[in-house]
């Protein structure tokens, strides 16, 4: 008998539907019946499948009443999902592709969290050591990665940036400080920027009198958007064009 696999909840990568391919590609109602799609997913006995019941896909009329979007809306929403490889559709089966994929168990929130946590443990002791991540938390199995996002060394680099530029910068890391870098992280490392922007933006806020982890987000989140002012030298120039080659590695990536 097949294993129970309906889910309470999905993930939606908030980067990628916001401002993602899939906003192009489809129009308002047609992303949401992708959205719909992935919530029948999930809530499928067979993982990524739409169906009510093992063996029992949803027909179009039913799948067209649990996204309340009219048939031809439905239509032409698969039509352009099966166009940019989003599902795959056999007679009355709906599949979504790479859903399990995109709906690892691994948490990479926890992860980050479970890091810092240590972080500030090794802080309180007499001789700390040099930022240990948690071996605890890092999974056993092969991780799968999301597209721009790489594997649990490069996250802990990440993390360890910015405590390590904190610290020097403005101060101890609080609890909710740690909280908020690790939440950051993840949409930082969703978007591939440059490790040393880290540093450069607290000192920039230092710069400015401004230290304060918001203003540093801010500044972050600016680089992250629009990219940042012409560099000054050499070495900075080659970071912006790794950079936007990344960026660019990273959308044909999603478009295919």
């Amino acid at each position: 008998m097949p294993k129970k696999y309906r889910r309470p909840w999905i993930k939606l990568w908030c980067d990628n539907l916001l401002f993602g391919t899939t906003v192009k590609e489809l129009e308002p109602a047609e992303c949401w019946v992708f959205v719909s799609y992935l919530a029948m997913a999930g809530s499928s006995p067979e993982a990524g499948t739409l169906c009510i019941a093992p063996g029992v896909p949803y027909t179009p009329a039913q799948r067209a009443q649990v996204a309340h979007v009219d048939l031809a809306t439905l239509k032409s929403a698969e039509q352009k999902m099966l166009k940019h490889g989003k599902i795959n559709i056999e007679g009355d089966t709906v599949t979504v592709v790479n859903f399990s994929q995109y709906q690892t168990d691994f948490d990479r929130d926890q992860y980050m969290r479970d890091y810092m946590r240590d972080y500030m443990r090794q802080k309180r002791l007499p001789h700390p050591e040099p930022f240990p991540a948690p071996s605890s938390k890092q999974p056993s199995t092969p991780t799968v990665l999301q597209p721009g996002q790489g594997a649990p060394d490069a996250i802990t680099r990440i993390i360890t940036a910015f405590a390590a530029s904190y610290e020097k910068e403005i101060g101890l890391v609080s609890p909710l400080i740690a909280s908020e870098l690790a939440d950051f992280a993840v949409s930082y490392h969703t978007r591939d920027a440059p490790l040393s922007w880290i540093g450069e933006a607290f000192a920039e806020a230092a710069t400015h009198n401004k230290r304060s982890w918001a203003y540093v987000k801010a500044i972050l989140t600016t680089w992250l958007d629009q990219g940042r002012a012409p560099a000054e030298n050499q070495a900075d120039k080659e970071v912006e064009k790794e950079w936007i080659e990344k960026k660019k590695r990273h959308k044909e990536n999603s478009a295919e």
